[in-house]
Formats: structure tokens, C-alpha cells, sequence
């Protein structure tokens, strides 16, 4: 390959193969391309030529709209312009799109924004990969402090897994001791493939403080909690701990009709709190499709930012068998029972019920946890 000898210099081995994830498949993401040179216009154009649907070309006039819109920006021009275009527009990093600018020579690809939780870097070495070829070599420029230390990114393991940061000021610290070499405690609620890069010390879940005790869990050190669990009082106190909390709460509700939409959510935060479960960690509120107009249920999902799914009782016989059911309520709706059976519809997998029904006031809920599988990076 005839590439710049700066660039073969400095670069030795520039091709970085892409990794591919569920969550951030850019070639089926929404990116917007901007360019403003003639050469420029022309690397756009052999960008957008690798046939991704979703690519396309955008002007800087409609940039307000384009950073709230896609999942990606890239711009073909100096960094130092897209500093100043984009400075009045960035929020925070989990909010902000990844943001990528290309020289209009296609040399280099610099992930600039939302490195790890906008995908940014991912996009790099993707658009690294496109353009490189015999007559020219693309390097991807990667500054972000893990991917040079080559340890985990607990960030990018919540992006990777759909996990919610409850406060992403914790990440620092688990980064700053991962990149000192300093060791980090984690524990998942849910089954691990492979290993955490660097110095991270996995321990089993557990609620209990029995056998918390028996861990050798250390008040002085960062730790990384995966779980639904809202508090685990029975582990040691620690500096910082980053609580990355799963969707993996599916909530049964039945309710009578017109039911209050305040009384329901009230009623949903105290039995989550009764039985020490995050709010954070909802994935669904599911019900019986006569419910599918009801206020109540529409608002729930609203706020507690969850999907809402209706099933026909064809769907919720399945899971009549191993739950209470009553006359009375196949009678009316056609199926036994409406709150268990709709929360492990939900679910469609391997699950635990916690909350098989508890009532009050028309409400009906029930509790079911799916089981997580994760795998480190």
C-alpha cells in the first residue's frame, strides 16, 4: 500500500477491525455527513457510497437539528470549525450524539464526542475501515483514556447492555482506578461470560450479609454494582460505587376501569420500595388488551420511561398454569388470571416471579425478573 511515510511511521498497524455490537450497529444508525471543500464533498460521497440507508448528506445550516435528530455527526472539515459549531449544542454524554471529524483527505478519523456512550469511537474505526484502501490508509484517532490504558469501560459495558447509569459522576473514579492499575470489586445479579480488562476483582451477588461476609468485599475500594436491587445494605461501605441497573422488571397490572393514572403510580413506587427494587430497572408494564385505552396505564409507561404491551387471552393462557386463577375474572376477561401471566408474557424468556399478586384498591399487580446473561469487554 502507497500511504504517506509520516503515516506508516507513526501507524504501523492503523487497521482496526470494527466491533459490532446490538446496540450500536452503525450501519444502522442515523448519521448526517457534512462537508464544505470540493475534495470534501467528494469523501463524502464515497462515504455514503457504502450503501447504509441511513447515511446522509446534511448542510451545516440545519446543524441545531441534525445534533437532536441522528445518532451520529461527521464532518469532513477542520476540528477547529466543528468545535466552535457544535460548542453551544453539547448537553452531557449521555445525551449528546457521537460526533466524528475527517480531514478532506480521508487520513484521519477523530472521535471527538460521546466516545464511549454516544459510540463515537466505534463509528471512527468503522469509518477508518470503509475508507482505507490501496491508495490511501485512514486511522482511526482514539483519545479516550481506557481504549489507550486497554482496560474496561464500565460506560461502555452499559451502553453495550442496555444498563442505566443511576449517576454517571461515578464513572471517573472506576475509569481513574482501572487506568492506575488500581483494583475495582464488581458484582452482577445475572450470569458473566469472559473477563474485565484490568484489575477488576468479580464477586458473587448476593443479598445476603452472611455471606456478603464471607466475600472478600473491601471498604477500600471503587466497586461497580449491576442489579435492580435499589440498596444492598449488607455490603461494606465504599468510596464510590457506580450502580448500572438492568431492564429487567416486568410489571402485570390489571386495574378497574378509570382508574386514577396519580393513584397507580403511587401505588406501583411503594410496592417497588417494599420489596427494594430500583424504579430505574422497569422494562414493561403489561395487561390484557381490554386494557389498551386505559389512562392509567398509558401514563404509568410515560413515567417510568417503560414499554407497555396488551396481550389477548390466547397469549396469557399459557401462563395460567403455575399462577392463582379465578372464575370470576375468566368470566369476565376470557383468561384466568390477567397480572402474572401478562408480566411473563412480557417477558418471553427464562424469569423469576417475585410478586405473584398483591391488590389494593382495583389495582392489581404482580413482579416478575428476567434473567440477564452479560459478557465483559
Amino acid at each position: 500500500m502507497n500511504y504517506p511515510k509520516f503515516m506508516t511511521a507513526i501507524f504501523p498497524t492503523a487497521i482496526v477491525k470494527v466491533k459490532r455490537n446490538n446496540m450500536f450497529d452503525w450501519s444502522k444508525k442515523r448519521v448526517a455527513v457534512f462537508a464544505l471543500t470540493p475534495q470534501g464533498k467528494e469523501l463524502r460521497d464515497e462515504l455514503l457510497e457504502g450503501g447504509t440507508g441511513q447515511w446522509e448528506t446534511a448542510e451545516l445550516a440545519d446543524l441545531t437539528t441534525a445534533f437532536h435528530t441522528y445518532d451520529g455527526l461527521v464532518f469532513i472539515m477542520a476540528t477547529g470549525i466543528v468545535v466552535r459549531y457544535i460548542a453551544s449544542l453539547i448537553k452531557h454524554k449521555s445525551e449528546d450524539p457521537a460526533v466524528i471529524v475527517l480531514d478532506q483527505q480521508g487520513h484521519f478519523a477523530i472521535s471527538l464526542l460521546s466516545g464511549h456512550m454516544g459510540g463515537a469511537n466505534l463509528l471512527a474505526r468503522m469509518i477508518a475501515v470503509r475508507l482505507s484502501n490501496k491508495f490511501r490508509l485512514c486511522q482511526a484517532v482514539i483519545t479516550t483514556a481506557t481504549d489507550v490504558a486497554e482496560v474496561t469501560a464500565f460506560d461502555v459495558f452499559a451502553r453495550d447492555h442496555d444498563l442505566l447509569i443511576e449517576d454517571t459522576a461515578e464513572i471517573k473514579y472506576i475509569s481513574a482506578d482501572l487506568i492506575a492499575n488500581r483494583c475495582v470489586q464488581v458484582t452482577i445479579d445475572g450470569r458473566l461470560t469472559g473477563s474485565f480488562r484490568g484489575p477488576v476483582e468479580v464477586l458473587p451477588f448476593s443479598e445476603s450479609r452472611e455471606l456478603n461476609s464471607e466475600f472478600n468485599w473491601s471498604r477500600d475500594l471503587n466497586r461497580v454494582v449491576v442489579s435492580s436491587t435499589k440498596d444492598l445494605p449488607s455490603l461494606p461501605s465504599a468510596p464510590h460505587c457506580l450502580w448500572l441497573r438492568p431492564k429487567d422488571i416486568f410489571l402485570g397490572i390489571g386495574c378497574k376501569r378509570n382508574t386514577e393514572p396519580e393513584q397507580l403510580i403511587e401505588y406501583i413506587k411503594m410496592k417497588l420500595a417494599e420489596y427494594n427494587i430500583s424504579e430505574l430497572s422497569i422494562a414493561c408494564i403489561a395487561s390484557h388488551s381490554v386494557k389498551r385505552t386505559e389512562l392509567a396505564l398509558q401514563r404509568a409507561a410515560k413515567y417510568f420511561k417503560c414499554d407497555l404491551k396488551f396481550y389477548d387471552p390466547i397469549d396469557l393462557e399459557p401462563f395460567c398454569e403455575s399462577v392463582e386463577c379465578s372464575d370470576f375474572v375468566r368470566q369476565t376477561v376470557g383468561v384466568g388470571a390477567v397480572s402474572a401471566p401478562a408480566a411473563l408474557c412480557a417477558v418471553g424468556g427464562h424469569s423469576e416471579l417475585i410478586v405473584e399478586k398483591i391488590r389494593h384498591n382495583g389495582m392489581t399487580l404482580s413482579i416478575v425478573k428476567k434473567e440477564m446473561h452479560y459478557t465483559a469487554c
